[in-house]
């Protein structure tokens, strides 16, 4: 008798379950896996940046003085770079894949309002423009090592142009990167507001 209770309410408390609470953990779950996607992001475009100042100052200096150039550091900044270019663009890869889900996501279940997704026009306009500027910084590095003289001095001095294009992408980057974490984190925290059973801030339920 006690089994045949058991299963009886094993029954009941599945079938009456709140379908938007479950799609809410899961939903929160990639909340907190893009948030980690974004400091992992913030923290290499940091150290991205550190290195590209420190070879901008490195070549400038070599510039100046090419008789100080020194190969091991030459295959240093070499080596650096390729790892550091590689990891970013899979972060920021990865990034966009699961921030195009999360959003999709929110978008398309009726218990989360419009309305948190909601920022000052200042605030998008930043976003945007940290992106954009980012792209284009990255771009001109590009430019900056294709279109040079073909000497060492032409070498170097693209170099150096190159990588303080690749500082100001890092800053815009790490500036996205801070403002979606916070945008993320926000609307999340709300969420799990919900999923919980806490405040019902800006929370639309079906």
């Amino acid at each position: 008798m006690a089994a045949s209770r058991t299963s009886y309410f094993s029954i009941v408390t599945t079938s009456t379950a709140d379908p938007a609470t479950s799609a809410g953990r899961g939903w929160v779950v990639l909340s907190r896996m893009l948030t980690s996607l974004l400091q992992l992001t913030l923290v290499g475009n940091i150290a991205t940046l550190a290195f590209s100042v420190w070879s901008w100052r490195t070549f400038s200096q070599w510039l100046e003085d090419p008789d100080a150039l020194r190969p091991d550091d030459g295959q240093l900044h070499d080596s650096v770079a390729l790892v550091s270019s590689l990891g970013l663009s899979a972060a920021h890869l990865a990034v966009l894949v699961v921030f195009a889900v999360w959003l999709y996501g929110a978008h398309r279940r009726g218990w989360v309002s419009a309305r948190l997704f909601e920022r000052r026009s200042g605030w998008t306009v930043g976003w945007w423009l940290a992106l954009v500027g980012a792209c284009v910084a990255t771009r001109m590095t590009s430019v900056f090592m294709s279109d040079h003289p073909k000497t060492r001095e032409g070498a170097i001095a693209a170099l150096a142009r190159a990588n303080l294009a690749d500082s100001v992408a890092s800053v815009l980057f790490s500036v996205a990167a801070l403002l979606a974490l916070v945008m993320v984190r926000t609307v999340t925290r709300r969420v799990e507001d919900q999923v919980s059973g806490g405040p019902r801030r800006d929370i639309v339920t079906a």
